[in-house]
């Protein structure tokens, strides 16, 4: 397997997008709450992609085998707060590699490459929120180096 990271382009929209909702079906069959509203890859193609693909804020980037979309990661900077001393960070919004290339490493390399943007920003912070019944997904993030720090609790009403 030959698997290229690369800076996503207007061409991988449309791919991106069917992998997004892959993913959402994914966190849907893990907490309903993740259930996607019907007609919502529009929005995530030029809410999320286009935005972060145009500023020099955000990072899109794609995993090829071929010219096949197999993975993305969608970064961008945030802060500083205006409530607390602290620098800017980066965020990852959005991780996502299709079913049949999981646990090849995709992932990993896709944050390899987050990695050194981070570091070429000059920036000494990453943070990403994983869905807790997502085991999956923290046990990945746990294994790239990253602890909890942070609980967001929620009650259905």
């Amino acid at each position: 397997m030959s698997v290229r990271i690369i800076k996503a382009k207007k061409e991988h929209l449309t791919a991106m997008g069917q992998l997004w909702w892959e993913m959402m079906l994914f966190h849907r069959d893990v907490d309903a709450f993740f259930n996607p509203r019907d007609g919502s890859i529009p929005g995530f193609e030029e809410n999320m992609v286009r935005r972060l693909m145009k500023s020099k804020e955000g990072l899109a980037l794609v995993a090829l085998d071929g010219e096949k979309v197999v993975g993305y990661l969608l970064a961008e900077i945030q802060g500083p707060g205006v409530a607390f001393d602290r620098e800017r960070w980066v965020y990852i919004d959005d991780t996502a590699v299709t079913q049949e290339y999981r646990r090849r490493g995709l992932g990993a390399k896709l944050y390899a490459r987050t990695l050194k943007w981070t570091q070429k920003k000059g920036l000494k912070r990453i943070q990403l929120s994983t869905a807790d019944a997502n085991k999956t997904s923290n046990a990945f993030w746990q294994k790239q180096g990253f602890q909890p720090y942070m609980h967001i609790l929620a009650q259905d009403i």
